[in-house]
């Protein structure tokens, strides 16, 4: 079978799926990212997408395939905004920021980009406070000692 004949296939799959269950947030990612496959429905694909993001706010893919929809529609202010989602629910927050930066820089008025990278800028800070690596080793030296 063809890879256009497979991706068909996993497309009319993921739609019996949610139908089954319409709050399916991962069977509306991999339909979004199966229109965005087959070219042919980028506007379906943002709204599978963005309805996935909206059932569960926190799931990196949806986000990283939506920065791709956004790219085809060549809206890259909303690409970069949407990859620095992904990457900040990914925990990679300096990713994060650097491609926040890029969505502030080219459309430095998106309000969005703005409040996620001082989420993802806060979230770093946090991290760079209290992780410190040798904790980790001293404990694992204390730990030996039993």
């Amino acid at each position: 079978m063809s890879d256009l004949k497979q991706t068909e296939k996993a497309l009319s799959d993921y739609t019996e799926a949610i139908k089954l269950n319409p709050r399916n947030s991962a069977a509306l990612t991999a339909r979004g990212r199966a229109y965005l496959e087959l070219k042919n429905n980028v506007d379906a694909a943002l709204r599978d997408l963005q309805q996935a993001i909206t059932l569960d706010p926190e799931y990196a893919p949806a986000y990283l395939y939506l920065a791709s929809a956004y790219s085809f529609k060549k809206q890259e202010a909303l690409a970069a905004l949407n990859r620095g989602r992904a990457y900040f629910h990914a925990k990679s927050y300096l990713k994060s920021i650097a491609e926040l930066d890029k969505a502030i820089e080219l459309e430095p008025k998106l309000p969005d980009a703005h409040f996620e990278r001082g989420r993802a800028e806060a979230r770093q800070a946090l991290r760079e406070t209290w992780y410190r690596p040798q904790d980790e080793r001293e404990a694992a030296a204390l730990k030996s000692f039993k």
